[in-house]
């Protein structure tokens, strides 16, 4: 499952900073890897600039917490984990 958008994440913005928030978009980019545009819970300062958004690649992507179904534990390297709860 690609589409995230309204579900909880946690991952590495960058591979390297940590966040969380909820997907208010999920998109395939250019070059055909999957992207999540999160907003933040808690804004996260990145070269100096304030953030309360983020652009998280998929891969980066360790776990998710969708409030209407289980929850599901990403793999970072596994883009479809084939969650019985996959629509």
């Amino acid at each position: 499952m690609w589409n995230l958008e309204n579900m909880s994440v946690t991952g590495l913005y960058m591979g390297e900073i940590a966040v969380s928030g909820v997907v208010e978009l999920s998109r395939v980019a250019y070059g055909g890897e999957v992207v999540h545009t999160v907003v933040l819970d808690t804004p996260v300062v990145v070269y100096g600039a304030i953030r309360d958004r983020v652009i998280l690649e998929h891969k980066y992507v360790s776990f998710v917490s969708d409030v209407n179904s289980a929850v599901a534990k990403y793999e970072t390297d596994t883009a479809d984990i084939g969650c019985e709860f996959d629509n």
